[in-house]
C-alpha cells in the first residue's frame, strides 16, 4: 500500500489537475464567446472537453492509489452513488451550462447591473434555482464591485457621482469584463469545485479502504483511533467519530472491526491509525455513550454533529446517529466499519454476524427459553412463529439500527432465544443455544435483521456449517428485502464456502476496477452460487433498486456466479 505522504502528494496533483482543467475550459469559453460563437454551442463544446480532462485526472490519481491500470471506459463507469462518474459530471455540466447561458445572454443583451449579477451567482455543490443562498463568500475581486455601492458614504457629491458613473460604465460599456467575472464564479468555480469534490471524496474512500484491509489483516493490531485532519474546518459528524468514547478505550478509540471508516462526508480528510499502547483492555460497548456525549456539548455544536435541529431531536429521543445518517442514504455512502471492508477477515469468528459462546464487548445475554422435546407443528403455527420472529427482529432493528435475533425450534414451535448485542453488525449467541444447535436431531432457525440489508454473510453460513442442528437462517433487510438459506448438502462445506466466497470476491474485485461496485450484492452472489451448486436451498426478495441493477448487469453477475459454481463442483469432483 502507498504511504500517507505519497497519498497526500497524489491528492495535491489531483487538485492541480482539476484546477488546470477548469482554467483551460474557462479560457476556451471566453475565447469562443469573443469570437461570436453561440452560447449554448460554446458551452457544450467546452464542458465536454472539461469532463474528459476531469475523468483523465481522476483516472491517473485513482490508478496511483490503487496501483492499478484502469482504462478510461472503466473510470467513466466508476460509481458515484447510484450513478456513474461520467453521468454525474454530465449532470453538473447541464446545470453549469444552464446558468452560464443565462448570464452570457443577459450580458450580450447589455444587462450588466451588479445587483442582478449577484443574484445570478452561486458557488457550491448544492446548486439550486434560488441563487441567493450563497454557500461561500464571493471572490474578493467581485466583492469589491459590490462594495462600490456603498459610495453614498463618500465625502462629496462630485466624488459620489464619479464612482457611480464608473460603475455604470463598468456595467454598460465593459460587458465583456463583467461577463468574465460573472462566469469566473458560475462556470469556472463551480466546475472546479464539483469535480474536485468528487475526486477528493472518492480518492479518500479508496485510500481508506486499503488502510482498512491492511489493519484488518494485521492480527497484532486490536484497536484503532479515528483522527481528524488538522485542516478540519468546522464541527460535524467527524467530531462524533473522533471524540466519542463508546468502548471505554478513550475518545475516538475502537476495537478495529467496529471502528467507523472514513470518509464520513464529502471532502472528509479523517484517517484511521493503529492504537498500539492499549494492553489487557476489556472493551465493552456502551449504548448510552452517544447520547451522553451529545448532552455535554453546547446546543449548536450538538446540532452541527447531528446535522440539524430535527436530527438532534431524534438523537435525544434515542435514535442513533448512525440510523439517522443512514436513513434514505445510498448504500455506498452509509456508515461502514473497518470490519466490513476487510473482506478476507469475514470468516474469522470475530467477524461473524453470530458471536458464539464467548465474552462480548457489547450488550447483555439474550433471553432464553427452556428447550422443549422434539415434535411437529402445523404450517399455520410455523407461519405465525416466523411472522412473530420477523416482527421482533425487524421492528427493533429498524428502531435502533442494531442487529437483533430470534431463535425458534421448527419442531416444537418454541422460541428458544431472542435479544441483541446493541451492535449494527453482529449479535451474540449464548453457549446454551449453541449446544442445542450442535444436536443434529434438532431443526433450529435463526432469524435476524441486517441494517445494511445485505444477504446472509459468509459468517452466517459458516455458523450453519458448524452446527448440524441449525437448519435455517433468515435475514431481513431494512429496505424490504429478505433472504432465507436452508441446509441441503453440506459435504466439505468449509472448503466449498471458502471457494465460493473467494471466487466471488475475486470477481467483484475485478468488476470494481471496471467501475462496477457490487458491495451490496456480494453476499447474495455467494448464496446464489451455493444454491446452484446444491449446497443450500436459497430464497430471497431483493429491494427494487437492486432488482433493477441486477437486471441491467445480469450477464456480468451471472458469469460471476457460474465461475463460483464451477469452483464448487471441482472441489466435489463433478
Amino acid at each position: 500500500m502507498i504511504s500517507y505522504a505519497r497519498y497526500q502528494a497524489i491528492l495535491a496533483q489531483s487538485d492541480a489537475a482539476t484546477r488546470q482543467a477548469a482554467e483551460r475550459a474557462f479560457a476556451a469559453l471566453l475565447g469562443k464567446i469573443r469570437a461570436g460563437a453561440k452560447p449554448r454551442a460554446a458551452l457544450d463544446a467546452v464542458l465536454k472537453e472539461f469532463n474528459a480532462d476531469a475523468i483523465a485526472g481522476f483516472r491517473e490519481a485513482l490508478n496511483s492509489i490503487l496501483q492499478s491500470s484502469l482504462g478510461v471506459a472503466e473510470v467513466k463507469a466508476y460509481r458515484v452513488g447510484r450513478v456513474k462518474l461520467a453521468d454525474a459530471l454530465y449532470a453538473n455540466a447541464k446545470a453549469v451550462a444552464g446558468i452560464s447561458e443565462q448570464i452570457i445572454e443577459r450580458h450580450l443583451q447589455g444587462v450588466h447591473n451588479a445587483r442582478e449579477l449577484r443574484k445570478a451567482l452561486y458557488e457550491g455543490y448544492n446548486f439550486q434555482d434560488d441563487p441567493l443562498d450563497i454557500i461561500k463568500p464571493l471572490p474578493k475581486y467581485l466583492q469589491v464591485e459590490f462594495d462600490r455601492f456603498k459610495s453614498a458614504a463618500l465625502k462629496t457629491p462630485a466624488l459620489r457621482a464619479a464612482y457611480l458613473d464608473a460603475i455604470r460604465k463598468k456595467e454598460a460599456g465593459a460587458g465583456m469584463e463583467a461577463l468574465e467575472k460573472a462566469l469566473k464564479v458560475a462556470f469556472y468555480e463551480r466546475n472546479r469545485y464539483y469535480a474536485n469534490r468528487i475526486a477528493r471524496t472518492e480518492l479518500h474512500r479508496n485510500y481508506t479502504d486499503q488502510v482498512a484491509r491492511e489493519l484488518m489483516e494485521e492480527e497484532q493490531i486490536e484497536y484503532v483511533q479515528i483522527r481528524m485532519s488538522s485542516k478540519h474546518p468546522k464541527t460535524d459528524i467527524c467530531d462524533r467519530h473522533a471524540k466519542l468514547d463508546a468502548y471505554g478505550l478513550g475518545p475516538g478509540v475502537y476495537p478495529k472491526a467496529d471502528a467507523p471508516k472514513p470518509p464520513f462526508h464529502p471532502h472528509c480528510y479523517c484517517v484511521v491509525s493503529p492504537k498500539i499502547d492499549i494492553f489487557d483492555a476489556k472493551p465493552r460497548f456502551n449504548p448510552k455513550a452517544e447520547r451522553a456525549f451529545l448532552a455535554k456539548l453546547a446546543p449548536k455544536e450538538a446540532r452541527d454533529i447531528a446535522g440539524s435541529w430535527e436530527k438532534l431531536a431524534l438523537a435525544k429521543k434515542g435514535e442513533t446517529l448512525e440510523a439517522i445518517y443512514n436513513a434514505g442514504k445510498d448504500p455506498l455512502y452509509r456508515w461502514k466499519r473497518l470490519g466490513e471492508v476487510g473482506q478476507d477477515a469475514r470468516m474469522s469468528n470475530g467477524d461473524n454476524d453470530f458471536l458464539e459462546g464467548r465474552s462480548r464487548a457489547r450488550g447483555e445475554q439474550p433471553k432464553q427459553a427452556k428447550p422443549a422435546a422434539p415434535g411437529t407443528i402445523t404450517l399455520d403455527q410455523l407461519s405465525k412463529l416466523e411472522g412473530d420472529a420477523k416482527a421482533y427482529v425487524l421492528k427493533n432493528g429498524q428502531k435502533t439500527g442494531n442487529e437483533h435475533m430470534a431463535a425458534i425450534d421448527l419442531q416444537t414451535g418454541k422460541r428458544l432465544a431472542q435479544g441483541t448485542s446493541n451492535e449494527p453488525g453482529r449479535v451474540y449467541i449464548p453457549a446454551e443455544l449453541t449446544q442445542m444447535a450442535d444436536d443434529p436431531t434438532r431443526k433450529i432457525a435463526y432469524h435476524h435483521n441486517h441494517p445494511d440489508s445485505y444477504s446472509l454473510s459468509p459468517g452466517d453460513l459458516a455458523v450453519m456449517g458448524k452446527r448440524p442442528g441449525l437448519f435455517q437462517i433468515l435475514v431481513y433487510g431494512h429496505d424490504g428485502s429478505w433472504f432465507r438459506a436452508e441446509r441441503h448438502d453440506f459435504r466439505e462445506f468449509e472448503m466449498v464456502l471458502d471457494a465460493a466466497k473467494h471466487e466471488i470476491w475475486q470477481q467483484t474485485g475485478l468488476a470494481r476496477r471496471r467501475g462496477l461496485f457490487l458491495e451490496s450484492l456480494e453476499a447474495h452472489l455467494i448464496n446464489l452460487a451455493l444454491a446452484r451448486a446444491g449446497v443450500i436451498d436459497y430464497q430471497f426478495q431483493l429491494d427494487e433498486d437492486r432488482q433493477r441493477f441486477y437486471a441491467n448487469e445480469r450477464t456480468a453477475l451471472e458469469n460471476m456466479v457460474d465461475a463460483a459454481v464451477l469452483k464448487i463442483k471441482r472441489i466435489r469432483g463433478f
